[in-house]
């Protein structure tokens, strides 16, 4: 009871923690914002940024020129995943939940408005494998929605700083050995940047020799190797295509664990069209002078959003009404049909799927006072099913997912 009670008393609403840290609400102007809050985003306005984050992310900006310009997702919002990543940084403590936000970066006018700027979806304080899935099936639904059917990942794991600094040392060694093979352009960039030939598109060399070229993901720990299982098991059950691109590395001045990207088409085109790029960037605290890695993963949509989203259709969004709690990593995949399923029915609801126990969950919802729950065990996520318990009379039904919805329309205030 006392365990429950401090739970209780330190959990924080989204909207605290961002006023806390004078970033403001934003309304859901968008459909993309909307359907993002559906996952747990919370859409705030365009940071504002400071002259030093500003600088900063130019230093960083050159380093990602000169190494990896491929590495789309950080150059779509420096100067605000900066800004975030410090503010967030001064005000939290062990306590502190995850912050899943939304916002739009770029695309300014002179007279500050916005025009067809990039949306990103970020998630500062969380080292789950939980995160990647949340921002990667929050932008593939906004994908969807906007008329591209077909969709793949490309997805690597790059590890953390021992694992990239054994995955280099290996191969410095392996190119030097066929250093007088490679292009001259690659000989050089070689001398800057030990990754550049292993990146290199370009060059029938290049490609020739990176299929016996030492790979990132074989260098993993223990704990890369399972997280970057987790996320390939949610993409299986998004059912989203996926690939394993070891040529996706992103600079290692911030890049770490995992990196990503969603284009258009099948994996067996090589030059599908980049719609979204993100990744882990926990290194870019170092950078910031923080002692530690603070972990943030972020996803940005790069593709022309003005002509799809003319072709939306403005769903109406009410409060939400419920709150899902899971139990367990199979709850936690079945709580991603539960979340897609009131998304098409235009149900909002709330969840903390970054939280893993159930204490903290019945918290927050407590905390939220709500009339439903929705709860899914382990044998619910088995069964398709989901526990709806009315918080008023405490009484529950067993409901099957596919009738999750009809029966929610009868049992919700109009």
């Amino acid at each position: 009871m006392q365990e429950s009670m401090t739970e209780l008393q330190r959990v924080k609403s989204a909207e605290e923690i961002l006023q806390s840290l004078s970033i403001r609400l934003a309304s859901h102007s968008n459909p993309t914002a909307e359907t993002a809050s559906y996952y747990g985003f919370n859409h705030i306005e365009t940071p504002s940024f400071s002259r030093e984050d500003r600088a900063l992310a130019k230093v960083l900006l050159t380093a990602i020129t000169t190494h990896n310009k491929e590495n789309k997702g950080f150059v779509a919002a420096p100067e605000e995943r900066i800004t975030l990543l410090r503010k967030y940084n001064e005000k939290r403590d062990e306590n502190t939940d995850p912050l899943l936000i939304s916002y739009q970066s770029g695309g300014k006018s002179r007279k500050g408005t916005s025009k067809h700027g990039h949306i990103n979806l970020d998630i500062l304080g969380s080292d789950r494998s939980i995160s990647e899935a949340l921002v990667i099936a929050a932008a593939a639904t906004i994908l969807r929605d906007d008329g591209f059917t077909k969709i793949f990942i490309d997805i690597n794991n790059i590890g953390d700083r021992e694992t990239n600094n054994r995955f280099e040392h290996e191969l410095i060694s392996y190119y030097r050995k066929y250093l007088s093979d490679l292009p001259a352009t690659c000989r050089q960039s070689f001398k800057e940047n030990c990754r550049a030939p292993f990146c290199c598109q370009t060059h029938d060399k290049c490609q020739a020799l990176h299929e016996e070229a030492p790979k990132a993901i074989n260098f993993l720990s223990d704990y890369g190797r399972h997280h970057l299982k987790e996320v390939l098991e949610y993409l299986e059950h998004f059912e989203i295509p996926y690939r394993i691109n070891h040529t996706l590395m992103g600079p290692s001045e911030y890049s770490s664990h995992t990196i990503f990207e969603i284009r258009g088409g099948n994996p067996e085109n090589e030059s599908a069209e980049i719609l979204a790029s993100g990744g882990r960037f926990h290194s870019l605290s170092r950078a910031l002078g923080f002692r530690k890695d603070l972990p943030i993963v972020g996803i940005s949509l790069l593709y022309n959003r003005s002509a799809a989203a003319r072709r939306r259709r403005r769903k109406k969004i009410f409060a939400p009404l419920l709150y899902v709690i899971h139990i367990g990593f199979e709850a936690k995949l079945q709580s991603f049909n539960i979340i897609e399923s009131l998304h098409q029915a235009g149900i909002p609801l709330y969840h903390s799927l970054t939280r893993d126990k159930l204490i903290g969950q019945m918290a927050v919802a407590e905390q939220l006072h709500l009339p439903y729950v929705l709860i899914v065990g382990q044998k619910e996520a088995l069964e398709g099913t989901v526990m709806v318990r009315d918080m008023s009379t405490r009484s529950q039904d067993t409901v099957s997912i596919p009738h999750l919805v009809s029966y929610l329309k009868k049992v919700l205030p109009k």
